[in-house]
């Protein structure tokens, strides 16, 4: 399915809104596991590709 341009700038804020929680969430839960046994930190990195003190140092640079 094609998306207009806006549809498309609407899905790309959603996205980022969702990394940016998401970190948010795993930032203060990094060391601790997820149900399926993995780091927070680790569950970032394959979700997004990026590893979470990258996104952090990123987002510190803005």
């Amino acid at each position: 399915m094609l998306m207009t341009q806006e549809e498309q700038r609407l899905h790309d804020r959603q996205e980022e809104a969702k990394k940016y929680y998401a970190a948010r969430f795993a930032w203060k839960n990094k060391s601790s596991f997820t149900p399926k046994g993995v780091t927070w930190a680790d569950w970032f990195k394959n979700m997004f590709g990026e590893s979470l003190d990258s996104y952090a140092e990123r987002m510190k640079q803005r």
